[in-house]
């Protein structure tokens, strides 16, 4: 029994996307040791697992830069080591500022806590001198 058409262009519409994926990965990839090579760097030069995607062509030249702008910075250059840490900074502009905002609120409410609490045992007079 053989294939009906509809099911030959759908299988050639999906060989087609795969092509162009592979090649939007390869451009990638190529646009991103582009980047290095203009800064004069190496993959040589870049973490394992980043230089492992780079040229697996996962990793777009505006990651790249957006990494070695961070380098350049003595706090973000340490927390760049940190295979976490670097993954949301190169992911998220806002990434620190989400941690902070977090940690902010999440002290303010303990602080505020804190004052009620003391405010009933000073009304209560169980802790009134």
């Amino acid at each position: 029994m053989g294939v009906t058409p509809a099911v030959e262009a759908e299988a050639e519409a999906e060989a087609a996307v795969v092509e162009r994926e592979r090649g939007e990965k390869k451009d990638r990839g190529f646009d991103a040791i582009l980047t290095l090579a203009e800064v004069g760097r190496s993959l040589d030069s870049l973490p394992k697992d980043l230089a492992a995607a780079i040229e697996a062509g996962r990793i777009p030249g505006s990651i790249v830069v957006k990494y070695l702008e961070l380098e350049k910075s003595p706090l973000f250059r340490w927390l760049l080591q940190f295979g976490g840490f670097r993954e949301r900074l190169l992911a998220d502009d806002l990434f620190l500022f989400k941690v902070f905002m977090e940690c902010g609120v999440g002290i303010f409410t303990k602080d505020n806590e804190m004052v009620d609490k003391v405010k009933e045992c000073y009304r209560d007079g169980s802790e009134a001198v």
